[in-house]
């Protein structure tokens, strides 16, 4: 790719993604779950029950966009998905895991270690568990 190619690249990539070249929040386009992106599952219940939270909280202005499975971090040998990837503004990012009553060990070393690794994210782990949620992390 020579330079005109990618200079053209660029501003197309810019017209598509606004948001993170410094559009105002309101100009990016809220997530549409409905459709999961190539090799991703769908949500479960809790899953989607907690992704009403998160469209309540972009109606108010909280957060910008959601994505299901959006980011996969990868460090060492290890990797980690969250369930949803949030830009809260631009230039803040959370990853959110959502999780019913039961909560597998190696779900939580994988959390942690992505924590650790990755301190440019926020990161965040619910579950709902006898009909409540709760932040575990």
């Amino acid at each position: 790719m020579n330079i005109k190619e990618f200079s053209a690249a660029s501003a197309s990539t810019k017209a598509l993604n606004p948001g993170i070249f410094g559009a105002p929040p309101e100009a990016i386009p809220p997530a549409t779950p409905a459709a999961p992106a190539r090799g991703h599952k769908k949500m479960n219940k809790t899953e989607r029950e907690y992704s009403l939270f998160l469209d309540a909280e972009i109606k108010e202005s909280l957060i910008v966009r959601w994505e299901y499975e959006g980011i996969t971090l990868r460090w060492a040998d290890m990797k980690y998905t969250p369930d949803f990837f949030v830009v809260a503004r631009p230039g803040r990012f959370k990853c959110i895991e959502v999780k019913g009553g039961h909560i597998w060990d190696r779900d939580i070393v994988r959390f942690k270690g992505a924590r650790h690794y990755w301190p440019e994210f926020e990161f965040e782990m619910w579950q709902k568990s006898a009909g409540e949620w709760r932040r575990l992390h």
